[in-house]
C-alpha cells in the first residue's frame, strides 16, 4: 500500500504588526465616517424639539400672506424642488432655470397634473423658507399658497409645485415676447 501525499497547505502569512494597525485603522475611519453620515441624516429629519404630538401625514392647507421682507435668508437662497402639477411640458426646467433667487436643485413631474394652484409645501422647520418663496413667486407671478406638511422632504426642505394659475400666467408672458 502506498501512502498518498496530502497536499501541502497553503500558508496563510500573518500580518505584521504594522499591517494589522493601519488595517484597523481603516476599519475605524470607515466606521466613524459611516456613524457621521447617519447622525447628519438623522438631524436633518427627525422632527426638532419641542414638537409634541403624533406625526400627520396628511398636508395642512393654510393660505400664509406673504410678509414684506426682504426675500434672503441668512443660508442664502432657499433650497427647493421644483414639479409641474399642471402638465404643460417643460414648465418645470423653464421656470427652474428663470428663477434664480431660489437654489432649485431638481424639477421633475409631480404625482399627478390636476393642481389648480401653485402650492409651496414644506414642514414646520422650514416655514421661514417656504415664505420666501411665496413672497418671490406672489411678487413675480402673483401666484402661490403655502401648504404645511408634517412629512420631511427628501430632496430638499420646501417642494415648488406648479399649477395652471402660474401655466397660464407663463403661457401670456411667452406669447407677448413673441
Amino acid at each position: 500500500m502506498t501512502r498518498r501525499r496530502k497536499s501541502p497547505r497553503r500558508s496563510r502569512k500573518k500580518k505584521s504588526g504594522v499591517g494589522r494597525f493601519i488595517e484597523g485603522m481603516g476599519v475605524l475611519v470607515l466606521l466613524l465616517v459611516v456613524l457621521t453620515f447617519g447622525i447628519s441624516i438623522a438631524a436633518r429629519f427627525l422632527p426638532g424639539e419641542g414638537k409634541a404630538g403624533a406625526v400627520e401625514s396628511q398636508i395642512q392647507a393654510s393660505n400664509v400672506a406673504p410678509e414684506p421682507s426682504d426675500l434672503s435668508l441668512e443660508g442664502g437662497r432657499p433650497v427647493v424642488v421644483v414639479e409641474n402639477g399642471c402638465g404643460t411640458p417643460g414648465l418645470a426646467r423653464e421656470f427652474s432655470e428663470e428663477v434664480r433667487e431660489l437654489d432649485v436643485i431638481d424639477y421633475l413631474d409631480a404625482d399627478r397634473y390636476d393642481y389648480e394652484h401653485t402650492v409651496i409645501v414644506a414642514n414646520e422647520a422650514h416655514q421661514d423658507e417656504a415664505r420666501a418663496v411665496l413672497r418671490q413667486l406672489t411678487a413675480r407671478y402673483n401666484v402661490g399658497r403655502i401648504d404645511l406638511s408634517q412629512e420631511p422632504s427628501l430632496l430638499a426642505p420646501v417642494k415648488v409645485i406648479l399649477g395652471r394659475d402660474l401655466a397660464e400666467v407663463w403661457a401670456r408672458r411667452t406669447s407677448e415676447t413673441r
